[in-house]
């Protein structure tokens, strides 16, 4: 079993067109503490993700209905921060890149490497837990911070860059 920093049980959304394939990820993670849900394609995951929270999303990209690639847009749209990390036999430049100006996190080859896999995953959890306590910590703040951060002009410079290394 792999050690984590954080004993409590994390959630993954698997979305992975290939049954068989989508089986052998849940294997692998199998004794790692984590609650898999899985879904067929970017529209079953998109429904999932409306009624469930998860601390991070490994996705295919080409797959019917709704390709990684559409439920990368529409994650970025409906503002969804969960990191996703793309599984794909599709690793050229052109791809990978598209991948990760949508907002993947990371990219995995398939055939993938189970070692590689799990340490791909446990920093997007990683990540993803952060994400949400920061998310969680701005929510409950009273008003009168949430609003001097966002008139602060260091802060506004740090998202502008930040807004314009994700179109880049």
């Amino acid at each position: 079993m792999t050690t984590h920093p954080n004993s409590s049980s994390h959630r993954l959304l698997v979305v992975e067109d290939e049954k068989e394939l989508r089986e052998l990820i849940v294997l692998c993670f199998q004794g790692e503490n984590i609650e898999i849900d899985t879904a067929a394609n970017g529209l079953a995951a998109l429904s999932k993700l409306e009624h469930n929270s998860y601390d991070a999303i490994l996705s295919d990209l080409r797959m019917p209905e709704k390709s990684g690639f559409d439920l990368l847009t529409e994650i970025k749209q409906k503002n969804i921060h969960t990191p996703v990390v793309i599984i794909s036999a599709f690793a050229d430049k052109p791809t990978l890149l598209s991948a990760l100006r949508l907002g993947a996190l990371d990219f995995i080859e398939k055939p993938f490497d189970r070692a590689e896999l799990i340490t791909v995953v446990f920093r997007a959890i990683e990540i993803g837990v952060r994400r949400k306590a920061v998310h969680d910590a701005l929510a409950s703040a009273p008003e009168a911070i949430v609003t001097k951060i966002a008139n602060d002009e260091k802060m506004a410079n740090l998202v502008q860059i930040s807004n314009s290394k994700r179109r880049n």
